[in-house]
């Protein structure tokens, strides 16, 4: 399987919770970081600098369309930023991530 990391940024912590325990529950993803960030970006002619919620959640590439899809569904954000990048690591830990998403049935 090719692993990979999806990000996604929220506002508000509980959201961000929410988001990756709904991903984990339908397990579409093996586990989630929600890591405190200071954002600042260009949004409709304005420059908001706030504070938000990373969540950084660790699956496979052919996870990826269910958990963009969940993302867009359920994410306050207008434009909800939706990431991806590839990772390698260790075997042990690429096929505990595996387990944890095979097998599994998929409420989407």
């Amino acid at each position: 399987m090719t692993n990979i990391v999806v990000e996604t940024c929220f506002e508000d912590k509980e959201e961000a919770k929410n988001l990756g325990k709904i991903l984990l529950f339908e397990h579409l993803v093996s586990c989630i970081h929600i890591i405190e960030i200071e954002s600042i970006y260009v949004w409709k002619d304005d420059y908001p600098d706030v504070k938000e919620y990373l969540v950084s959640m660790k699956t496979t590439l052919d996870m990826y369309p269910k958990i963009e899809k969940r993302i867009k569904e359920l994410h306050s954000y207008e434009l909800p930023e939706i990431t991806y990048h590839f990772f390698d690591g260790s075997e042990e830990f690429k096929d505990w991530i595996d387990e944890n998403l095979q097998n599994k049935e998929v409420i989407v």
